[in-house]
């Protein structure tokens, strides 16, 4: 099964997955959880006109609504993901992407007293400017070494 991310937005009780070739067991689960939405998320925006009559399809069948987002640049998409590095102002200031992913991943050092987490409150009013949303995984958080 591929992997997922809950979010709740303003609008609707919505959950962000990384289908792996199982998107109607998403969108069942969805739909037995009382999700109103679901964004299927790909690794590249290739067959995505393909995938998107599928996942009308399978719209038609549950009720669920379903959006496409990518990672990088994918004018078809719905939401455009991209995964954070050093330069988290520019991704934030400059990029088309809706959702910056792995924050807490970014290779900043330490500060003596605290850790640097990459993220702080500038870039959070940068972003909330911009219309950006961050996604942590919990999974990896819960599972790490420190």
């Amino acid at each position: 099964m591929g992997s997922k991310l809950s979010i709740i937005d303003d609008e609707n009780v919505c959950d962000y997955v990384f289908p792996d070739k199982n998107e109607s067991e998403f969108v069942d689960m969805a739909k037995s959880l009382g999700y109103e939405m679901l964004v299927m998320i790909y690794p590249n925006s290739s067959g995505l006109d393909k995938k998107r009559k599928e996942l009308l399809e399978l719209f038609k069948k549950s009720g669920v609504k379903i959006k496409l987002g990518v990672f990088g640049s994918g004018s078809k998409a719905d939401y455009c993901f991209v995964s954070a590095n050093d330069k988290l102002r520019d991704l934030i200031m400059r990029t088309k992407a809706d959702v910056v992913m792995d924050v807490e991943k970014t290779s900043k050092r330490d500060f003596m007293h605290h850790r640097n987490s990459g993220l702080n409150h500038i870039l959070c009013k940068l972003a909330k400017e911009k219309k950006k949303a961050f996604a942590i995984n919990f999974s990896d958080l819960l599972h790490s070494d420190v």
